[in-house]
């Protein structure tokens, strides 16, 4: 039986945003903030309104997800114990199935899965097991302001002198010079931490 070795980061860029949104779908505001684009998809609300610069996302994974995780998401604070509690549901769940897994680096989950497990019984353990507040977490830890993600992914990359002064938001949306970026590690620091990787 041969074994497929799969590495998978919650937080990469918009990682976390994407896979809270895969579901409902999203934007980006005017101002680059993420946004969900279809409030019907919100299936429930939070007894008390969440309320900060990520609150449309706290309230659309409110509604996205079950019992267990909207009470731990019910004070709009996942905090480390709650991170660690969905974190191991996530483990022993892929363990279920035949999967070794482990969280490593903070916020990156590596498995190893043979071939009789298929991505679908993977991706239901993710997201019955808490996947998505791990991620709503990680997008807010990451950029705690909810900034515009192309700006300070582009001062970001000015920093480490990936790019020119010359270089724009606009360029890092349309992808210029992404595909030769995207395996330097001064990237991949970028976009895990793009407000303090190598800040002064």
């Amino acid at each position: 039986m041969r074994t497929r070795k799969r590495r998978a980061r919650i937080v990469l860029g918009l990682g976390a945003i994407a896979l809270t949104c895969s579901a409902a779908g999203c934007t980006t505001a005017s101002d680059g903030r993420a946004v969900s684009d279809d409030p019907t998809s919100i299936a429930a609300a939070p007894p008390t309104p969440f309320s900060g610069p990520w609150a449309e996302l706290l309230t659309m994974t409110y509604g996205e997800v079950g019992p267990v995780e909207q009470d731990a998401l019910e004070d709009g604070v996942i905090d480390e114990q709650e991170y660690a509690y969905f974190s191991d549901r996530i483990v022993e769940c892929l363990a279920d199935l035949g999967v070794e897994a482990s969280f490593s680096d903070g916020s990156t989950l590596d498995y190893t899965t043979p071939d009789s497990v298929g991505e679908e019984r993977i991706d239901a353990c993710l997201a019955d097991n808490g996947i998505k507040l791990l991620t709503a977490h990680d997008a807010i830890e990451r950029n705690p302001e909810n900034l515009d993600e192309s700006t300070i992914m582009v001062e970001c990359l000015q920093r480490v002198g990936l790019v020119g002064r010359d270089y724009t938001p606009d360029d890092y949306d349309d992808g210029i010079d992404l595909t030769a970026m995207s395996d330097d590690e001064d990237f991949e620091g970028c976009l895990a931490d793009p407000l303090a990787y190598r800040e002064g």
